[in-house]
């Protein structure tokens, strides 16, 4: 039994046997940034969390058995499909594209068990909207937790960001999380803080340059973890970044792009923006750090070599455009 941050609890098999020989199951999920840059224009939102959701999905009967475990003596098995399984986030994701086909990419964005209703600033036709998606959770036997979930917002929490009417930002939770984090010891403490500083990584120009240091810590040799002054100040510059982290835009694909390119030996960094109303706005920030043979580069080389890098990371946004 799992203890969630709620307080409840949650039941989890360890499958792992049984993972071992199943034929993993192939089913795209979309990236957060990829769901994100559908929402400009958007003004009011509504974010759906489901009940149960992988529990929604029954077992074929020849299959519960699999999923059998024993407490007490006694031996039971599950009905609906169960945590742990290796292919249920691939069916789960399957069937809730199945059910919102026809409005994703619309009006509705699923990932997994969250829903996110989105719409331009017509209230009445958000109500609707809202009604088209129950409807087609009733059909399926899905549920949404209401204490979960917020209708008809300025902005709501979604895959651990804040989407606005302005724009997106991180989530003020997960960054406070980020600024109580101590100085790791281990350079399993540095990955994991890495890993969490990552995931905001589009909000920080130059990331992977300021990062750099910290990066040094993770590989094999030396065994330990040598805590410098250069490592001090990545880590904390890294805090105070993202807690003053700047509001992205959603892109709007009816205008032009601008992207901004800088480079030097420690790394190359781009900016994706769009004007807008009240100046230039940021869309993403991306960055890398240069390797041995990229930090023998002559200045113009590392220029050039920028302007590819900030081409090929915005590719998407800028292929079959001016």
């Amino acid at each position: 039994m799992v203890k969630k941050k709620t307080g409840e609890t949650r039941m989890c098999l360890d499958l792992r046997s049984l993972n071992a020989i199943t034929t993993p199951a192939k089913f795209p999920l979309p990236t957060p940034r990829e769901m994100f840059d559908q929402l400009e224009g958007a003004y009011y939102f509504s974010s759906l969390d489901m009940l149960w959701a992988y529990w929604s999905v029954p077992l074929r009967d020849e299959d519960k058995h699999k999923t059998a475990f024993t407490v007490r003596n006694k031996k039971y098995a599950f009905n609906v499909m169960c945590f742990g399984l290796t292919n249920a986030p691939a069916t789960f994701s399957h069937l809730v594209n199945k059910v919102f086909q026809g409005c994703q990419h619309d009006f509705a964005l699923c990932f997994l068990d969250d829903v996110l209703c989105y719409t331009g600033p017509d209230f009445s036709l958000h109500l609707r909207q809202l009604e088209e998606i129950f409807i087609r959770m009733i059909k399926a036997n899905l549920k949404f937790k209401l204490p979960k979930c917020l209708f008809g917002a300025a902005q709501v929490p979604f895959l651990g960001h804040i989407a606005t009417r302005e724009g997106l930002k991180p989530d003020p939770k997960k960054i406070e999380a980020i600024k109580k984090l101590q100085r790791p010891q281990t350079k399993k403490q540095v990955r994991q803080v890495l890993g969490l500083a990552s995931y905001y990584r589009q909000f920080v120009p130059n990331f992977a340059a300021t990062a750099a240091p910290l990066y040094t810590l993770t590989k094999k040799e030396p065994k330990g973890v040598e805590w410098t002054d250069d490592c001090e100040w990545a880590f904390q510059n890294l805090k105070d970044t993202l807690t003053t982290a700047p509001i992205l835009i959603f892109p709007n694909f009816n205008k032009e792009f601008t992207i901004e390119t800088d480079a030097s030996k420690h790394g190359l960094g781009a900016i994706l923006s769009q004007d807008t109303t009240e100046g230039r706005k940021p869309v993403a920030y991306a960055s890398r750090v240069c390797n041995s043979a990229e930090a023998n580069y002559s200045a113009t080389e590392l220029e050039c070599l920028g302007v590819i890098f900030g081409i090929q990371q915005f590719r998407c946004y800028i292929l079959g455009r001016q």
